[in-house]
């Protein structure tokens, strides 16, 4: 995550939060599974599969950036369907279009928390990823378990990709408007 998980880190946060606010039975799942955990902090929020489900299918949604991973096989040749790519041949993809294969994920567009998908790997590992991972967690544990959000002009279009720039673009650039109120025992 670039600035070491500033704005991806929000990103994540943003597209999380809206999809568990606007899917009652995510919301209720969640909050299931936060009442059970002992405390809200960070090492304890790590622990439920739910929300870690729904963390990783946020970052699956929000990717941190369209730049291309160059990757190079330095020894050896590599098949991939028809084509034989030469070693020593610079390749790369973006985490976001890797994200929208339709034969990995049926409905790409679809916030599933049934869908997994890790940090980059290798030379290419975010350094902020850490911090990222402590930010989403107690802020979503947090923020799931203690109020309301309703989106009352925001929709999941919102959150779709229309611009590959270094960070990628949405048509909602990032500003979600929510009413938010605290919930009463």
């Amino acid at each position: 995550m670039n600035c070491a998980g500033f704005e991806t880190t929000a990103a994540v946060i943003r597209i999380a939060a809206f999809h568990i606010y606007s899917n009652p039975d995510i919301l209720q799942k969640l909050r299931a599974e936060l009442a059970a955990a002992p405390n809200h902090e960070w090492k304890t929020l790590e622990q439920p599969p739910y929300l870690t489900s729904i963390v990783m299918e946020a970052m699956r949604l929000a990717p941190a950036i369209a730049t291309r991973s160059a990757r190079i096989a330095q020894d050896k040749d590599i098949v991939y369907a028809d084509w034989r790519i030469l070693a020593g041949t610079p390749v790369g993809m973006t985490l976001h279009l890797l994200h929208r294969n339709e034969e990995q994920y049926p409905e790409p567009q679809r916030f599933n928390p049934e869908t997994f998908v890790p940090f980059g790997k290798g030379k290419c590992n975010c350094i902020g990823m850490h911090l990222a991972w402590a930010e989403i967690y107690l802020l979503l544990g947090h923020m799931a378990s203690r109020f309301e959000l309703k989106f009352p002009k925001t929709k999941a279009e919102d959150f779709y990709v229309n611009m590959d720039n270094f960070a990628l673009g949405t048509p909602s650039m990032g500003v979600v408007p929510a009413l938010v109120t605290e919930v009463t025992a």
